[in-house]
């Protein structure tokens, strides 16, 4: 079958530091069964806030191609001028559709409420089935933060695009989600109870190789972390992630005599030059900016303990995740829902809320001098990465769900 999935925003497969994610990963895996994909994106890359492609087509690997579509991009992720890029998105992606033969499935990705209305609008006048991947539980993420009238208020104003969201859920075929609360959110939208053909497929991690010669090259870097208790954060320093609270922990430990564990932050952001300030009087942090896929993976095998410091909506599972468990960090986190729930359930960690440097210090002062504790933890880890969070098992599966869709 011929299968388009909608996605903009994630990482570009032909810049060079890109990684495989979500997308890529399930595109890959339906590729591998014989089936034909196209990925549907635009040319603004979101990490980085600028353009990175030519709008055309671009073979990534055998049997999927990634089509870039004009975008007018954005330098705030939260902003009017990206609902204006999406919006121009949809448009452009409806004129080059209906040039092309009418694929098998559409995959389309939540929350980009834009391509979503205008795949499933499509799709069923194609009398075609359409997935709906949810990803975020927008616009309910923007709310978590206000006071509970303000948000109630804010729901009201934004009764528009819950009437438009709601549509699209009703008139998907499945829904599929990275999270059991996730799936729960979209079916209460799409007003509806569960199907066979809904699921959760987690976003989890490809499995890492534990003996490349380009890994050993690229951690002679980090060579000068050798003897302490690595606590490492990977990824952008964006709103979703309270870096400032790993950097006041930090500060703590290292004031109070702390000089066995050190922290490693490594990504960019319009925070960075703040986060860097806040860390000149801790020596015991060290930001290392962006970093290829190799110098991530050389780092986190040098880790003893993930950080994940964040702010997002309840039952939140993202990427930084599974990639810990996948090298066998003990994690510590201030996700809440269902990944507190999973770590606390599997004993792979620690749990602290947002903003409390204080408790995030303790959790890593009592790891970091109890080793037989931080040992049974990153087994543990590992070994629940193995068993459920694998990509190369989810993907596999995810293809396979898809599959009943275009057979019938």
């Amino acid at each position: 079958m011929h299968v388009w999935i909608l996605k903009d925003g994630e990482s570009l497969p032909t810049l060079p530091e890109s990684k495989p994610m979500r997308v890529w990963l399930l595109g890959r895996a339906l590729a591998s069964r014989s089936h034909t994909v196209t990925w549907w994106t635009s040319e603004f890359s979101h990490q980085r806030k600028r353009r990175a492609l030519d709008p055309g087509t671009y073979p990534v690997e055998p049997g999927l191609t990634l089509h870039v579509l004009p975008g007018k991009g954005y330098t705030t992720s939260v902003s009017l001028r990206r609902i204006a890029h999406h919006r121009s998105l949809a448009r452009s992606f409806v004129q080059a559709a209906t040039q092309l033969p009418v694929p098998d499935l559409i995959v389309a990705a939540f929350p980009i409420p834009e391509l979503v209305a205008a795949a499933t609008q499509l799709a069923n006048t194609w009398r075609v089935p359409v997935v709906v991947d949810i990803r975020d539980v927008w616009p309910d993420a923007l709310f978590s933060r206000l006071r509970p009238r303000t948000a109630a208020l804010a729901r009201l104003g934004m009764a528009p695009v819950y009437w438009r969201l709601r549509s699209s859920f009703k008139n998907a075929t499945a829904l599929t989600a990275v999270s059991e609360g996730y799936l729960r959110w979209g079916l209460q939208l799409a007003e509806r109870a569960e199907r066979k053909t809904d699921a959760v497929f987690y976003l989890g991690c490809p499995d890492q190789p534990r003996d490349d010669v380009a890994l050993s090259t690229a951690a002679s870097q980090f060579q000068p972390f050798a003897g302490r208790a690595l606590v490492t954060y990977v990824g952008s320093f964006g709103r979703s992630y309270d870096l400032s609270t790993v950097v006041e922990a930090a500060g703590r430990l290292w004031r109070k005599g702390h000089r066995d564990i050190q922290f490693a932050i490594a990504g960019d952001g319009k925070e960075a030059a703040t986060l860097r300030a806040m860390a000149s009087g801790s020596p015991n942090i060290t930001f290392t900016g962006w970093i290829s896929g190799a110098d991530a993976a050389a780092l986190l095998r040098l880790s003893s303990i993930g950080v994940v410091p964040c702010s997002s909506a309840p039952h939140t599972l993202p990427n930084k995740l599974f990639e810990y468990m996948a090298f066998g960090l003990s994690i510590v986190s201030s996700l809440n829902g269902e990944a507190a729930e999973l770590i606390r359930k599997h004993e792979i960690g620690r749990s602290y809320a947002v903003g409390d440097s204080e408790g995030l210090a303790a959790h890593i002062a009592e790891l970091t001098s109890s080793p037989d504790t931080l040992a049974r933890q990153r087994n543990r880890s590992r070994t629940l990465y193995e068993e459920r969070f694998r990509a190369e098992d989810i993907y596999a599966r995810y293809a396979a769900h898809l599959e009943q869709f275009a057979a019938r």
